[in-house]
């Protein structure tokens, strides 16, 4: 089950539990509006207790849709837990130039 809540200020979502095979298309369909304006995204990551390769696939996808916009957007994921970062840190994600990690 993956919980996502737009952000109280400034683009983004809060997510809240796992991000799999099963729950991307909702991932998914929730960003396509987002997808549309310029500029960063954010996706706060703090709740999210794990996430396999087709969460990383989602994340990276996301990334390079912004990334392609003429605004030359970001992806920052933001508060990953341990087991999240270590995840994006053994699948490389810091070297994607269009996804800002912040802790």
């Amino acid at each position: 089950m993956l919980t996502i809540e737009p952000l109280d200020a400034g683009r983004g979502f809060r997510l809240a539990g796992d991000l799999d095979l099963a729950t991307v298309p909702s991932l998914t369909q929730a960003l396509e509006p987002a997808l549309q304006q310029p500029g960063d995204l954010l996706l706060d990551l703090a709740d999210v207790g794990f996430i396999d390769s087709s969460g990383l696939r989602a994340l990276i996808q996301t990334a390079m849709a912004l990334r392609d916009q003429q605004s030359t957007g970001r992806l920052v994921l933001a508060s990953p837990g341990p087991s999240v970062l270590r995840v994006l840190d053994l699948a490389g994600i810091s070297r994607v130039d269009a996804i800002d990690i912040r802790l």
